[in-house]
């Protein structure tokens, strides 16, 4: 008799395993949407990390909506236009 494993449930988010083999990340945000994360992840590590960082964007109160699916990084690496702006208004 084969017994099947349990589900481990998530405290935060949701991981799906999708047929392609790779990993989509989710969950409901304070406002009661749900987001999902703007690519899929090769790897369920990765997936557990992106909702970690979603989740302490939450908890720190800097979680917005519109980035929410951007993913942290979008955000705090600025673009070469806007550097290259600061850096001439500095020379």
């Amino acid at each position: 008799m084969v017994r099947e494993q349990p589900r481990k449930r998530r405290g935060f988010g949701r991981i799906e395993k999708r047929a392609t083999g790779r990993y989509r990340a989710g969950y409901t945000g304070p406002d009661g949407q749900l987001y999902r994360a703007p690519m899929t992840f090769g790897a369920k590590d990765d997936a557990i990390a992106w909702l970690s960082a979603r989740r302490a964007e939450i908890e720190m109160q800097v979680w917005a909506p519109d980035a929410a699916t951007r993913g942290a990084a979008s955000r705090l690496v600025p673009t070469f236009r806007a550097y290259a702006d600061v850096w001439l208004e500095t020379l």
